[in-house]
């Protein structure tokens, strides 16, 4: 298992950046930025300040020498939102064979730093349960988890008009 923990400050009010994140819209660019090649984000479940965003996305294999083009993998992440907490809990699975195999999950929080920013952390874990090539998958998914985590801010300053 490979722990990560991320945060990157955003130049935008708290709230706004809450409600954007926890839209298909942010969880669709999202999913893109980090190589997805399609992906579709949907409310499946809401009530009061509870949320339920599923994404159902398909990414390039990985393997122990990195992506391989040539082959997809189907997962589907699912995130359930505390908006008045500004956090949400979220796991993904990997339908088929490989289900039994993956583990990886996480907290997202968004904290207030004042009227016009925050901050955006997350902490997860990665565990890839396959013999010799299971450690060098995990290290680098939480690699490219923690690569492509300051792009947060810039989508949420422009879609927002901070920074």
């Amino acid at each position: 298992m490979v722990k990560y923990e991320v945060k990157v400050k955003i130049n935008a009010p708290a709230a706004e950046v809450c409600r954007l994140a926890a839209s298909p819209e942010y969880a669709e660019w999202e999913a893109q930025n980090e190589g997805a090649v399609s992906a579709k984000a949907t409310v499946r479940d809401r009530s009061g300040a509870r949320l339920t965003l599923v994404i159902d996305r398909t990414d390039y294999s990985r393997g122990p020498g990195g992506m391989k083009t040539s082959k997809t993998e189907r997962s589907v992440i699912t995130q359930q939102w505390d908006l008045d907490a500004m956090s949400n809990t979220w796991n993904c699975r990997v339908p088929g064979p490989l289900e039994k195999l993956v583990d990886i999950h996480g907290v997202m929080k968004i904290t207030a730093q004042g009227d016009s920013a925050c901050v955006m952390s997350e902490q997860g874990s990665v565990t890839i349960k396959a013999p010799i090539i299971g450690k060098v998958v995990e290290k680098s998914i939480a690699a490219d988890i923690q690569r492509d985590f300051p792009k947060k801010a810039k989508f949420f300053e422009q879609k927002l008009g901070g920074g």
